[in-house]
């Protein structure tokens, strides 16, 4: 009887968390998103907008490099889940493309991924949501 009863427990258990844990969206990518002209109509300067992307991604806990004048690489972790992202850029324009995840329950077939990880991309993102 106990082990019946126990059963039933985390049968209950299971799936009052099981859409938790299938919970998941499309991936989304940002792809070529205008990077915003200055007042004047000039465009910034290639190492202002990485700076701005740089602070952004400090201002979302990621840890951000750069790989190469154009090119960060930021992770994001929490609690044992993390993901990374490669943020191409221009003095026109920036994209955030998915590379990697653990824990996120990302489906490569169905592109679907936690929500979590649209919810630091979106919708500017990791860039630049505080370019001048």
């Amino acid at each position: 009887m106990k082990t019946r009863s126990l059963s039933l427990a985390l049968l209950v258990g299971l799936l009052s968390v099981a859409p938790i844990a299938l919970a998941d969206d499309p991936l989304k990518e940002l792809i070529d998103q205008e990077v915003p002209a200055l007042k004047d109509g000039t465009r910034m300067a290639l190492t202002d907008v990485e700076r701005a992307i740089l602070d952004a991604c400090a201002r979302r806990k990621f840890k951000a490099i750069v790989v190469e004048p154009g090119v960060i690489n930021a992770r994001w972790e929490n609690r044992g889940h993390s993901f990374d992202v490669s943020i191409p850029y221009t003095n026109s324009t920036y994209s955030i493309r998915y590379k990697d995840s653990v824990r996120m329950d990302f489906n490569p077939d169905k592109r679907r991924i936690d929500d979590a990880y649209n919810e630091y991309v979106d919708p500017a993102g990791v860039g630049t949501e505080k370019l001048p």
